[in-house]
């Protein structure tokens, strides 16, 4: 299968415009869409918000397990991509963090340490209290993990090229549940 070359589009339009005509509607078509051929993808939001939280290689992973969790329920298809990614970034933060969380610290100081509202605001446009209800969303789909039919998200990211995140014990039914009754206070 070749692509279509010009002289290919001019010959079906039956000569009726020329290579240049064709070239020239081409340039206003991308003038008129600014350049702006396509929808990010929330994989995309999230390497960026990973490299400025300077999240590690396993959070990352466990930000795109979330996300791939995502594009199998419907719930999810109306927010942003950006926004999912966020709340992704946050959640797989927060759920290794929480392991360092004791009963004298401050849940709002683990927020903060993990997501510096201003700082995060400024690079991703959205607070910690904006991103709750999805955070919330993202940690119950987590927590279905365990009941569900739909097993292929959960076995590729149980292999050890992805740091077997899906085995892991901050993905598990009973923590993920602890860790998002706390961060609800």
């Amino acid at each position: 299968m070749t692509i279509p070359g010009m002289n290919d589009f001019v010959y079906v339009s039956d000569n009726a415009y020329s290579k240049e005509d064709m070239k020239e509607m081409e340039r206003r078509i991308f003038s008129t869409l600014s350049f702006d051929l396509g929808r990010p993808i929330s994989i995309n939001f999230l390497r960026r918000y990973s490299k400025i939280i300077q999240a590690t290689d396993i959070e990352h992973t466990l930000g795109k397990y979330l996300l791939d969790l995502t594009f199998l329920d419907h719930s999810f298809s109306h927010f942003l991509p950006s926004y999912v990614s966020a709340c992704a970034s946050f959640l797989s933060r927060y759920l290794f963090a929480y392991k360092r969380l004791t009963s004298s610290t401050s849940v709002q100081l683990l927020i903060e340490n993990i997501w510096p509202n201003k700082f995060m605001n400024y690079h991703t446009g959205y607070t910690y209290e904006q991103l709750r209800q999805g955070i919330e969303q993202l940690g119950q789909l987590l927590i279905a993990q365990d009941t569900t039919k739909l097993r292929s998200v959960q076995k590729k990211f149980s292999q050890s090229n992805m740091f077997s995140v899906a085995q892991h014990s901050c993905c598990k039914s009973a923590y993920v549940q602890l860790a998002l009754s706390r961060l609800s206070k």
